[in-house]
């Protein structure tokens, strides 16, 4: 063997080890089932052909950035999706760049994708590996910049165990709470639901990504031209004023910001 055959032959090792051999490297499958065109023609015949043969469920995840169950949801093909789910595959997987399934699902305007994804072992948990802006848990997906409102995707988080006070963006010291990044988003809606759900108003991380911080420069509860931010801002405020909670009268609690109730006398 000559030494440059020497090499593609360990080339091609390589690339069988870290991606998969043989069709399913270019075409993510064999024995005939080409498993991305099923997802896109929502061939569910041929998508439960493919499980049944032992075929990776997870293909792509490196080569493509993306699973076919997260192509799935790209092409919004809630039949093939629903089937990958049932044959097997995992919400979980982490494919190259950070993105999940359950992550993409989080992210989607109709909460479909994220209860399905949940109902099938999706851990509401979940911190991915991506770089930047990009990583977080899902609660930090479901809580968009796009002023969207997944309310639901939010409920369905909590229902299925996501922490409610825990960092959901970034390294854990510095990241944002839900209830900090709702109000930063002006997610007031959102916002008043995690308070009522039990969210601590006290907890942050830097302190301009706090809860507390956007409550004392966003003048919370003033008139706005938006008439739905108005009535959930004016919502927010309210719940604090109930329990003698007064934003203003914050304190520096050492490494946060911290609202304490008032005291009489």
């Amino acid at each position: 063997m000559t030494g440059n055959a020497f090499k593609k032959v360990i080339a091609t090792c390589f690339l069988c080890n870290v991606l998969g051999c043989g069709s399913e490297l270019m075409f993510g499958g064999q024995g005939g089932v080409d498993i991305w065109k099923a997802v896109e023609e929502e061939d569910l015949a041929a998508i439960e052909a493919y499980a049944a043969a032992g075929e990776n469920l997870d293909v792509g995840k490196l080569r493509h950035g993306k699973t076919p169950l997260i192509y799935a949801i790209e092409l919004q093909k809630k039949q093939s999706y629903e089937t990958l789910l049932s044959v097997g595959a995992s919400p979980n997987t982490e494919c190259r760049g950070g993105k999940t399934a359950i992550h993409q699902a989080a992210y989607q305007h109709d909460s479909f994708w994220l209860e399905k994804c949940l109902l099938h072992g999706g851990d509401a948990n979940l911190m991915n590996n991506a770089k930047g802006l990009s990583k977080g848990t899902p609660m930090y997906y479901a809580i968009p910049s796009d002023h969207s409102h997944h309310i639901e995707n939010v409920l369905l988080l909590l229902d299925h165990g996501a922490d409610i006070n825990a960092r959901i963006d970034g390294d854990g010291r510095h990241g944002f709470t839900a209830l900090a990044k709702a109000c930063v988003m002006r997610e007031y809606e959102i916002a008043y639901l995690l308070l009522e759900r039990g969210a601590d108003y006290n907890e942050g991380g830097l302190e301009t990504r706090t809860f507390l911080f956007t409550v004392k420069c966003s003048r919370l509860g003033d008139s706005t031209n938006d008439e739905y931010e108005e009535k959930w801002s004016k919502a927010v405020w309210d719940w604090l004023s109930e329990r003698g909670i007064d934003p203003d009268k914050a304190v520096w609690g050492g490494d946060k910001w911290i609202l304490e109730p008032h005291r009489s006398g």
